[in-house]
């Protein structure tokens, strides 16, 4: 199952533009300093 969700996973990434990927990866960043 872990297999089928990461598969699906990449070619979602793949198919959305890194826009959607960069929004996904600042907020996490945001939080990390923000605890720091």
């Amino acid at each position: 199952m872990a297999t089928s969700a990461g598969t699906a996973r990449a070619e979602i990434t793949q198919n959305e533009p890194r826009e959607l990927w960069k929004v996904e990866v600042v907020p996490a960043e945001s939080v990390h300093l923000k605890r720091n």
